[in-house]
């Protein structure tokens, strides 16, 4: 230890050289891994501020794309008859996944209250008529309902508080199983009817014209459509501005206060009965053979997946990937969370090729200095090894040290010029849903929670942590280790050629 105390004393120069080196290197190292530190937790925090949900879709730009190219007429059809769709087996096997925490597996039917009241909504046309072409008077009739058939009653609603139980229960098990003709309904709906759990209301499938005409054809339409029973009654987020356009132009049954909530296999079941009065009424019109027939395989309007969290997303499309038809798809937001974040990566990137400049410039500068010292073939190996010590490692740890110091002190006034840098980015993470536009049921357009680049940048704080110490101090060391090890195997090699001399 004197030796090298008086190796570095003769040598001030050199060694206030090399520590200045180090100090300067330990800044700029501290201050690119704390950026880049305080980067990569900010997109983190920002994937786990938004809703963990996976909707299952359909590619449709994809497949137009595919058939676009087919010239041949009769080829086109038969790709076109291939129109992918959502898969309900497909759907019920990714459910299964342990990850899943809940899901909006719905298909949504209007229909038209039948002695209750819809809650009214802006645009209140209900029944009305015009003149065909041939003068004859048309009626018609505007659905004022929306029921929305679940396969599974742990909803994503239910699981985030959207939705909260003011009486009775929410559906369960037994009823999706069992197809039971029990309903959930809103308040705003039980209030304006008197409707309390254990009540009944019923709904129709056909309006009053499309009634009217089965009656005037001879048909008992007593039992078109389904009598309901109030098993639960619940308070919803989900609201409407009435001073809002859409409000104004909304049919009521796209209101969220006439939205009924049952199960699909009731819905199922009574499309099933009623769907043979539709038939026996179309061969009494002679037009049995102009009906289209029913799809074999229930379709689900939509699909979502809510996570137990935001960061299993990406795993999850992957290891359900195989299960997927073509033109079907996983969507997690990607794509919106990818443009969002894009400056943060951006600030990633340049300060990892500044981490990797500095760290080969400092192992250059390292190995040159401590070849140097090699410059006595008649020293002893010994010494040389106190040399290249007293060279590298003490001005290194002081000059780290002093870095260490001064990059903590620098952090804030780093964050604050980064935060600068990155709030001049205006990118769009994709069109945000206006505040007013509430749909009565998550679809794939809405499930996705968004995130302001403001909201972002306020999770972004540059800061000296352990890790980000770490990270110096494990590239300091990788600069020493190479720097020492040149010397290193040029010794070897010398004493291998004094030998063999």
């Amino acid at each position: 230890m004197k030796q090298m105390w008086d190796e570095i004393t003769r040598h001030k120069t050199r060694t206030a050289m090399f520590s200045a080196a180090f100090f300067v290197s330990g800044i700029l190292l501290i201050l690119s891994l704390a950026v880049s530190s305080a980067a990569q937790n900010a997109k983190i925090l920002a994937r786990k501020s938004m809703r963990a949900a996976v909707s299952y879709e359909v590619d449709h730009d994809g497949f137009w794309e595919h058939i676009s190219t087919i010239d041949d007429d009769d080829e086109f059809s038969r790709e076109y008859q291939n129109y992918p769709h959502l898969s309900q087996e497909t759907a019920e096997m990714i459910a299964e996944d342990t990850r899943v925490a809940a899901v909006d597996f719905i298909t949504s039917s209007p229909v038209y209250s039948s002695g209750f009241h819809h809650v009214p909504a802006g645009s209140e046309d209900g029944i009305d008529s015009y003149i065909d072409e041939g003068g004859g008077e048309i009626f018609w009739q505007e659905p004022d309902i929306m029921i929305c058939a679940v396969r599974y009653p742990a909803l994503i609603e239910i699981a985030e508080g959207t939705w909260t139980l003011r009486e009775g229960r929410f559906l369960d098990e037994s009823d999706t199983a069992g197809a039971e003709n029990n309903a959930l309904i809103t308040s705003e709906l039980a209030d304006l009817n008197g409707l309390k759990p254990g009540d009944h209301f019923h709904v129709d499938f056909a309006g009053s014209r499309e009634a009217a005409d089965m009656k005037s054809a001879g048909m008992d339409i007593s039992g078109f459509g389904m009598t309901l029973t109030v098993v639960g009654v619940y308070d919803t987020e989900n609201i409407v501005d009435p001073q809002s356009e859409q409000y104004w132009t909304m049919s009521p049954c796209e209101s969220p206060a006439n939205t009924v909530v049952i199960p699909a296999g009731t819905l199922d079941k009574e499309l099933a009965e009623d769907k043979a009065l539709e038939e026996e009424y179309w061969k009494r019109q002679g037009a049995a053979g102009n009906k289209e027939e029913e799809p074999s395989e229930p379709e689900p309007d939509s699909v979502v997946f809510l996570l137990d969290d935001p960061l299993h997303t990406e795993a999850f499309i992957k290891d359900n990937a195989a299960k997927l038809a073509d033109y079907t798809f996983l969507n997690d937001g990607t794509e919106r969370f990818e443009a969002l974040v894009r400056p943060l990566d951006m600030s990633i990137f340049f300060t990892r090729i500044m981490v990797g400049i500095l760290t080969a410039a400092m192992i250059v500068i390292t190995a040159l200095a401590s070849a140097l010292v090699i410059r006595n073939r008649q020293e002893q190996t010994g010494q040389l090894y106190r040399r290249i010590l007293s060279l590298l490692f003490i001005p290194a740890a002081a000059g780290l040290i002093l870095a260490f110091a001064a990059g903590t002190a620098l952090s804030s006034g780093t964050e604050k010029i980064m935060s600068r840098y990155l709030d001049r980015f205006e990118l769009q993470a994709g069109e945000e849903l206006a505040a007013e536009q509430v749909l009565p049921w998550i679809s794939e357009e809405n499930c996705f929670t968004e995130v302001s680049p403001a909201e972002m940048l306020g999770q972004y704080h540059v800061k000296v942590t352990p890790g980000t110490v770490l990270g110096m101090l494990g590239s300091g060391a990788c600069i020493l280790l190479a720097g020492a090890l040149i010397p290193a195997y040029l010794l070897g090699r010398q004493k291998k050629e004094m030998t063999g001399s």
